[in-house]
């Protein structure tokens, strides 16, 4: 949220914060995968 909200303060005409939250939605989807196995498991 931050990310979006510097990127549309300091507009370029260019919307970078879509690559780091990219990232960040990667990482929590991986992280939610890993959760789910885990708790099947047990």
């Amino acid at each position: 949220m931050v990310l979006v909200a510097i990127n549309l303060l300091s507009w370029r005409g260019v919307f970078w914060a879509v690559w780091p939250l990219l990232a960040i939605a990667v990482a929590a989807g991986i992280r939610w995968v890993m959760h789910q196995r885990n708790s099947v498991r047990r």
